[in-house]
């Protein structure tokens, strides 16, 4: 091992010992589950009729019971009793209620997310052969809450090609103990962008910035009534000095802003619209061959098929037409005059209408297309993610925001013009979901994940923000739910930052 490497791991852990002290967290608003309240309503109710309810969650969990109530008038009946509960997006938190009119029992299977999805937050269910119809709403339990935007940008930057440990700086904030530990100043020298409630800061708080040989190299003391809106920010400056002839100049460009959540642009209207693109090149094996990642036999589910029911079926709940547009790439079309291999085609082979109604049928039209296609290559991702951004261009609607989940088992030949597409998809209202199916060398797909960088085009332009999250299947092959956890737990902080960034809030989104 060389000198680098050993200095690069010492760096490292001391990072990881400095951060981890204090109970810091390294992103206050990542993956920030909300609080939300089911409140419940009966439409048409009889003044005559006795109304009560039991609801169930995850394992037959008891959540709420109701006392039998009798209408207040003949139009609707609000049950005093509410459910308290956390939203997971990325989970399906099952509620099973057992519903009494006047003892005849109803059963009714929903999950949180058909509730979340649908329109107003609100879930209408009619009562078979009866009058009354049941209304769950959904609301958060506390109002969206200011935040403090910390954004650093380098005002007078120094050559960054020296060792690794001294480059990558960092800083904490604290009021007395530390709060936030940042990532890293990355390889393009900056730091990522950050949102911290400002309930968790005290009126005035520090910043120290260090460097990986267990000193500050800079700080700055601040108060929040420094702060104002994105017009008038306080633009100072704060000197690193990194070592005797090396300093850094960074501007600081923060400000206090409204965080509107995921569940705020649900409720203004905004619904998810999925499209799934599946790889049908060589390297999966021919669909016969029982080790084929497309086998295809009674009582079997191939990973391919795991993974849209698992990630689809939690997207599904926020697609209001429940219609899919799904995508093969890397196969030849047996029954087409154009024997090419086609890098983007419906799998229903309707180029007019690509959709698909429902993640099941999806499933079905998946199995027959294996019959018309020979398996080729190369892998290529750019074509099926540019037919999408030109969808989204065509429909120009803010209101809709769109999610590609890709599902390939190899090596993307196309890597170039892959992250062109990214870059470009980074401006508009889309998340790329990338699941790795097999056990291939996927080392590039953490590279367009961009956790680290940003990614940058051909033409040198930056991507705006993080619209990608790759997963490997094989950590999770036996386990759907934790998949769809992986998979899924980016793509609301991925809304919320697109309509943050374009100032696109609940109450100015418009078509």
């Amino acid at each position: 091992m060389g000198n680098d490497e050993i200095k690069k791991i010492k760096a490292t852990k001391y990072y990881q010992d400095l951060t981890n002290k204090n109970n810091v967290i390294s992103n206050p608003i990542d993956n920030l589950h909300e609080e939300i309240k089911l409140s419940f309503f009966i439409n048409n109710c009889q003044m005559d009729s006795k109304y009560y309810f039991t609801v169930s969650g995850n394992n037959n969990q008891l959540l709420l019971s109701t006392k039998p109530v009798f209408p207040k008038n003949n139009n609707e009946l609000i049950f005093d009793n509410s459910l308290i509960m956390t939203f997971y997006f990325e989970k399906e938190q099952k509620l099973s209620f057992e519903f009494y009119i006047n003892n005849k029992k109803f059963i009714i299977n929903i999950t949180l997310g058909q509730i979340a999805g649908s329109r107003n937050n609100t879930f209408i269910y009619k009562f078979e052969n009866l009058q009354e119809i049941l209304s769950i709403k959904m609301d958060k339990l506390e109002e969206t809450k200011k935040y403090l935007n910390i954004q650093f940008d380098i005002k007078s930057n120094i050559s960054l090609d020296y060792t690794l440990p001294k480059n990558k700086i960092f800083y904490l904030i604290s009021n007395k103990t530390k709060l936030y530990s940042s990532e890293a100043l990355n390889d393009y020298g900056k730091f990522n962008i950050t949102n911290i409630p400002i309930n968790l800061l005290k009126p005035k708080f520090n910043i120290q910035f260090y460097d990986f040989k267990k000193k500050i190299v800079g700080d700055i003391s601040l108060a929040l009534e420094d702060f104002s809106n994105k017009t008038n920010n306080i633009n100072n400056t704060i000197q690193l000095n990194l070592s005797k002839k090396r300093t850094l100049i960074l501007t600081n460009k923060s400000f206090i802003n409204e965080k509107y959540t995921f569940i705020d642009y649900l409720k203004s209207g905004v619904r998810l619209s999925l499209s799934i693109g599946i790889d049908f090149t060589g390297s999966n094996g021919n669909p016969l061959d029982e080790v084929s990642l497309h086998r295809i036999s009674e009582g079997y589910k191939n990973d391919y098929e795991n993974a849209i029911y698992s990630c689809g079926n939690i997207i599904a709940y926020y697609d209001y037409d429940q219609l899919f547009p799904v995508y093969g790439f890397g196969a030849i079309i047996n029954n087409s005059n154009n024997k090419e291999v086609n890098h983007c085609f419906p799998i229903n082979f309707n180029y007019e209408n690509p959709y698909i109604y429902t993640i099941p049928n999806v499933i079905n039209v998946y199995h027959q297309c294996l019959n018309y296609l020979t398996f080729s290559g190369p892998t290529y991702f750019s074509p099926i993610i540019n037919d999408t951004i030109k969808i989204i261009k065509n429909n120009n609607n803010n209101l809709e925001y769109h999610v590609l989940m890709i599902l390939t088992d190899g090596i993307i030949n196309d890597m170039n013009e892959t992250i062109d597409a990214l870059v470009e998809g980074s401006f508009l209202p889309l998340s790329v979901i990338i699941i790795g199916i097999g056990n291939a060398n996927f080392e590039n797909m953490k590279d367009l994940d961009a956790d680290d960088k940003s990614l940058i085009s051909s033409k040198g332009v930056e991507s705006k923000r993080d619209l990608v999250q790759f997963v490997p299947f094989s950590e999770f092959h036996h386990d759907g739910e934790k998949l769809a956890e992986k998979v899924l737990e980016e793509i609301p902080r991925q809304i919320e930052d697109y309509y943050s960034l374009n100032n696109l809030y609940p109450k100015n989104i418009q078509k």
